[in-house]
């Protein structure tokens, strides 16, 4: 009976792990899943040609433990990916968040998309270098996600479905282990360049040369721990490198490291002129010092959010009837439950209060510290805390719905891709370790000509000070910690390139309603045309606007007591439906086909215009007041040192433009214009400047598409929440100048550091190949320039005051 034999690596088939499956329609066997992913990923590239030229069997692939074989097929059972993941509104796709262990710098990151990106049933794939955690879209039908993760093991990466709990876990032994590999490179640094002080200032010259060997031994000794266990990770992630055929900087690193103690060792026992033992030290010390640096600022954004998850209560009370409550599991409640909380309890849904009166404190979602007043008919969102009084609430959403769930989900977007900044750093990095690489041959075989015994410690000084751990770690460590920064004052980046178009800015435009202004309406005055009272009128316009996520509508739902069907939104005019059978319109005087009227209480109040059957019944009279500061504000932009050119364009049609731009400071004031209008607006004020449109209703959507940047301000809309690069939660809108002010500093600092980079290699590598850096100063200078980037970026942990 002939042998079954591996496509791949060509070895026989055990029957018990084999593997049938096709390949370009052809019928194919392997003999283990990592075969099978090699494979795949060759093909993929189109190398199928090497199986033709190969004269030898392949090496089997690295195998997968059955450990882990197990643990990933958990993964495939539907309860457990609807834990771990959610399905997406096509009912097909599944969106998970994965973690990602290993990773060392931006070119891992780019392996590891490109490879899994190239599996058949992935949709979207994006990788954090700043927090190693990964956004998955992929089909459960054509692709198990059991495959998936081992795709990334084969690449030498270890992927788990990320939580918040379980990633500060991760991150935090990360941080014990490396400050346990910078203990022992720092000690083995200081003997090192103890014993080797001596030997630099000629003290052993006029001495016993056995004290000389014994001071090579004893430094010996002290490199080898820290060789083999400090410098482990870069010598791991060299050979995931090699296997891959993509090179990091561990690849130049390493070959720093491994031939200078391979060299240092061979002289200590058969003789020679100098060893390196101090280099290697002191190289891999401050290596790992900027490589902590970039890890804590990873884990203090993770801490940031998982201190709300760790506070949420596990049990609350839902009430059952005739005052009663009972004690259930978060989990189990469904939308429509009541529960009460009281003082101090962290409110774990989205919610609308039913009964009672209650400051709140929202600082971890808006930035902003002072209590808010809520009261029967207030919106409570998840993460906010109740500071004195109970409350009753009805539970709107919850868990991943939630709104605090759905920030935390636009930030990781936000930093699981990349802006511009950081792939030009990550692509000028990629070509930099070949260049090195490059370079330090050529160095090697010049020097071997001109001198043989000069020629490796000068090689091995290009590759250290020429390493390009500064330029591949800086950038994103500077948008992690301004991310986090401008996060905790409440503005919340959902797309990559916010930072750089917000620090570019030249023209804002502002919507007024809810942007400039609160967005809480209140009835000033009512124009009765009817014999029904007050409260009817209000209950007909609470029917018609209770869908409606407009301000005004926040005013009238509260009261409607009757449902209203084919409801009917007209963008920046007004709403339509039945009710009762009767045909009722509720919104401007064109769209109700009626006269403008006036307040006589109040000039300076909106008129709202209710119709039954094309008939008007009544006209109710809404103000809304300013934000706090918005003159500050606005003029704040205009000055230096921001200098920025404003315009508000706003529907309403009873607003007067002159005495707008009186009272506002603003020139370019537009009124009663129609969203259509608003995105022509905007379109052609962006074919001269860049411009960022803040709004926050549903008629401001298409205008926030046409701008270059769009931030969705206040309560806005979910819809114009997920269509805005940006969310300015904060209801303090005189943070804003902080903000772009503080994206200036940001752009500023990336440019600093790639420059200092840059520039820095660029002036050492001459000096090196010349040989006027020895090896030891070199380890000196590479380091000090990362962590010279490195602290320059995390300036902008916080978010300085303009003014």
């Amino acid at each position: 009976m002939t042998e079954t034999r591996c496509f791949h690596c060509h070895e026989a088939v055990d029957e018990q792990t084999r593997i049938d499956t096709t390949l370009n329609n052809e019928p194919v066997v392997y003999c283990c899943r990592g075969c099978k992913a090699v494979a795949e990923i060759i093909h993929t590239d189109g190398l199928q040609d090497f199986y033709k030229f190969r004269s030898a069997n392949l090496s089997k692939p690295e195998p997968v433990g059955e450990k882990d074989l197990a643990l990933y097929e958990v993964y495939n059972r539907e309860d457990v990916l609807d834990r771990i993941s959610r399905l997406n509104s096509d009912g097909r796709h599944r969106n998970v968040q994965l973690g990602i262990e290993g990773i060392t710098c931006a070119a891992c990151v780019w392996l590891i998309e490109n490879e899994v990106r190239r599996l058949t049933g992935v949709t979207e794939f994006w990788l954090s270098l700043a927090k190693h955690q990964a956004e998955l879209v992929w089909d459960p039908q054509q692709l198990s996600l059991s495959e998936i993760f081992l795709t990334i093991q084969k690449l030498g990466f270890k992927a788990f479905p990320f939580t918040e709990g379980e990633a500060e876990k991760r991150l935090a032994q990360e941080q014990k282990t490396t400050l346990l590999r910078i203990g022992v490179a720092g000690i083995g640094m200081m003997q090192s360049m103890m014993l080797a002080i001596p030997v630099y200032f000629g003290l052993t010259e006029t001495s016993d040369p056995y004290f000389q060997r014994l001071f090579w031994y004893v430094s010996l000794l002290f490199a080898v721990p820290v060789v083999f266990f400090s410098a482990r990770p870069f010598f791991r992630a060299a050979r995931r490198d090699l296997q891959s055929r993509h090179f990091t900087m561990d690849t130049p690193v390493s070959l720093a490291i491994g031939g200078a103690f391979i060299a240092s060792t061979y002289i200590t026992l058969f003789g020679g002129e100098e060893v390196y033992f101090d280099s290697i030290s002191m190289f891999t010390f401050f290596l790992l010092i900027g490589r902590y640096l970039e890890t804590q600022t990873r884990l203090t954004a993770s801490r940031s959010q998982q201190k709300l998850q760790d506070s949420t209560p596990t049990l609350v009370e839902r009430c059952v009837g005739n005052d009663e409550t009972e004690k259930v599991l978060l989990e189990d409640l469904r939308e429509g439950d009541q529960v009460r909380l009281g003082a101090g309890d962290q409110v774990p849904f989205d919610g609308i209060v039913l009964e009672g009166r209650a400051s709140v404190n929202e600082a971890a979602l808006t930035g902003e510290f002072a209590p808010v007043s809520k009261q029967t008919g207030d919106t409570l969102l998840s993460g906010s805390y109740i500071t004195d009084n109970a409350l009753t609430l009805k539970v709107t959403r919850l868990g991943k719905d939630s709104h605090l769930s759905f920030l935390n989900t636009l930030v990781e977007r936000a930093l699981a891709e990349k802006p511009e900044t950081v792939i030009l750093a990550d692509h000028v990095a990629s070509r930099f370790v070949l260049a090195v690489l490059g370079v330090s041959l050529l160095v090697a075989l010049s020097w071997a000509i001109i001198d043989p015994a000069r020629a490796f410690p000068i090689t091995l000084a290009v590759l250290v000070a020429t390493c390009p751990c500064a330029l591949s770690l800086a950038t994103p460590v500077a948008l992690t910690a301004a991310t986090q920064a401008l996060r905790d004052r409440g503005f919340v980046i959902t797309r990559p390139y916010v930072l750089q178009t917000l620090a570019q800015a030249e023209h804002l435009v502002f919507d007024k309603t809810g942007t400039l202004t609160e967005g809480r309406y209140t009835l000033t005055d009512l124009h009765n045309y009817s014999d029904l009272s007050q409260a009817d009128l209000l209950s007909l316009a609470g029917a018609l606007e209770s869908d409606s996520p407009h301000p005004i509508a926040r005013f009238f739902a509260p009261f409607a007591e009757q449902s209203a069907s084919q409801i009917k939104n007209h963008a920046g005019e007004g709403v339509a439906g039945q009710i009762g059978g009767k045909a009722y319109q509720l919104g401007s005087a064109a769209f109700c086909n009626t006269p403008e009227e006036q307040s006589v209480n109040d000039p300076g109040a909106k008129p709202v215009y209710l119709c039954c059957e094309e008939t008007l019944i009544a006209v109710l009279f809404l103000n809304d007041s300013w934000r706090a500061g918005y003159r500050p504000m606005l003029e704040q932009l205009q000055s230096q040192p921001l200098n920025l050119q404003l315009s508000v364009f706003t529907g309403d049609p009873n607003a007067d433009s002159d005495a707008l731009r009186k009272q506002l400071g603003v020139t370019d004031v537009r009124t009663g214009i129609k969203p259509d209008e608003k995105m022509s607006g905007i379109r052609a004020l962006a074919e001269k400047q860049t411009v960022v449109m803040l709004g926050d209703g549903l008629n401001d959507v298409p205008a926030m598409a046409s701008a270059p940047l769009s931030i969705a301000v206040g309560e806005a809309s979910d819809l114009t929440r997920m269509k805005a690069d940006a969310m300015l939660v904060n209801p303090d809108i005189r943070i804003l100048p902080d903000i772009i002010v503080h994206s200036r500093r940001c752009q500023s600092i990336v440019r600093q550091n790639i420059a200092w980079a840059i520039g820095y290699n660029l002036s050492i590598l001459p000096l090196a190949a010349l040989g006027w850096v020895p090896p030891w100063v070199a380890a000196i200078g590479m380091s000090s320039s990362s962590l010279i980037v490195v602290f320059n970026a995390l300036r902008l942990k916080g978010v300085k005051t303009l003014g």
